[in-house]
């Protein structure tokens, strides 16, 4: 899809020592930050997560644990009531452009 739309890819490491995520190139950090409100809040819990885990085994969490507490808790505090309605790739463009206004600098191409 990528190169249909004629964009780049390059890893990004969100967590030291995990494998990195592919995302577009030059998509400001700030954007990222904007379009990842949800991503933030299992970050914000997962301080507790790994507390409660270690109260319960008397260790930290591997890589597998740590994914499977986060994967839990988000999936536990969503409901398909605040979810999006499906969207097509244009779609999501159009709507991030008119969305974006104050974030970062530049246009998305």
């Amino acid at each position: 899809m990528c190169e249909e739309l004629g964009l780049a890819t390059v890893p990004r490491e969100v967590t030291p020592g995990l494998r990195p995520v592919v995302e577009i190139a030059g998509v400001d950090q700030e954007l990222i930050d904007w379009s990842s409100t949800r991503r933030q809040r299992v970050e914000d819990v997962l301080e507790g997560i790994t507390d409660q885990y270690v109260k319960d085994h008397g260790r930290l969490p591997g890589e597998r644990a740590r994914h499977g507490s986060a994967s839990a808790w988000s999936a536990d505090s969503s409901s398909a009531a605040r979810r999006p309605v499906p969207r097509s790739a244009p779609g999501w463009a159009r709507s991030w452009t008119r969305n974006r206004s104050g974030i970062g600098g530049g246009s998305m191409r």
